[in-house]
């Protein structure tokens, strides 16, 4: 599955620009968190565990959400933070949304 290199922080507002780093680097730098995503893996169906996708700045203030996105090279993934990855709405994705997690298969 593809993963999300870095994801849009701004520096603005004298946050760090945690863009640089890679997902599974974020938190090397304490001043950056990761994001987490859910894949959804097409092949079973189903929502597979949470993933790191991207890297924010520690002081931004996220909100709770429930959304799906897809990334550039069409992988869905499930977002429950509203600091996520400039990702693109997709309705193959909305679709999937009800699925179960693969766990519960």
């Amino acid at each position: 599955m593809a993963l999300i290199a870095s994801c849009s922080t701004s520096s603005e507002g004298g946050r760090p620009d945690c863009s640089a780093h890679a997902p599974d680097d974020c938190e090397n730098d304490d001043r950056c968190r990761t994001v987490f995503a859910q894949p959804f893996d097409s092949e079973a169906a189903c929502w597979a565990e949470q993933q790191p996708i991207g890297c924010r700045s520690a002081d931004q203030n996220c909100g709770q959400t429930s959304t799906t996105v897809a990334d550039d090279a069409g992988t869905c993934f499930k977002v429950t933070s509203t600091c996520h990855p400039t990702l693109l709405a997709d309705p193959k994705c909305s679709a999937q949304f009800d699925a179960p997690a693969c766990s519960a298969l």
